[in-house]
């Protein structure tokens, strides 16, 4: 497109679908077009405001990427896709989630057993505290000793077990007259 200006400073806004919108702040003068500044953004068709998301190049002449190309007196704009921002990872808290994350205990790969290792020893965080059951259990996973229904079945038995001693004691107290 096509677009005379006179001298003297002006704002161009070069908007696309699918990228991001480009502002540029040029001179014009008798012996050319100096760009001033460029960001690129978000721009409302309805409101004619701009919303910058970052800066972008003056001088995008060789990378035809993010900015724009001045040329004498030809200006050209290079806009930023925009780009489909993923979702945060969900934060693991506990070992089961870890293990949830990987796919599940027939999914565990040696990598991962060395992933536990090393938070372990606190080189690195995975966002729970590592026991050593923890990589026992990953262990014995890889090797096909555990599936994820015997890890839920056991996690299951160890509360039944810790209501039934709480029930225990708790009927022990009442005989007693405590």
């Amino acid at each position: 497109m096509e677009v005379e200006v006179t001298m003297g400073e002006h704002e161009l806004i070069f908007v696309a679908d699918g990228y991001h919108a480009l502002k540029v702040n040029i001179n014009v003068t008798s012996s050319g077009v100096e760009c001033l500044s460029a960001e690129y953004g978000e721009f409302n068709e309805t409101t004619k405001e701009f919303t910058k998301k970052g800066d972008a190049s003056c001088d995008a002449c060789a990378t035809k990427e993010n900015g724009v190309c001045i040329t004498n007196f030809d200006i050209h704009g290079y806009l930023k896709p925009v780009e489909e921002e993923a979702p945060p990872p969900e934060e693991i808290t506990s070992f089961e989630e870890w293990l949830e994350s990987k796919g599940g205990c027939t999914a565990i790969k040696i990598a991962d057993i060395l992933e536990l290792r090393e938070a372990y020893f606190g080189f690195t965080d995975i966002g729970f505290t590592v026991l050593v059951n923890h990589i026992v259990t990953a262990r014995e996973c890889y090797l096909g000793l555990r599936t994820s229904l015997s890890l839920k079945l056991a996690r299951e038995l160890e509360q039944i077990s810790h209501k039934s001693l709480i029930n225990k004691i708790l009927e022990d107290l009442k005989r007693r007259g405590g």
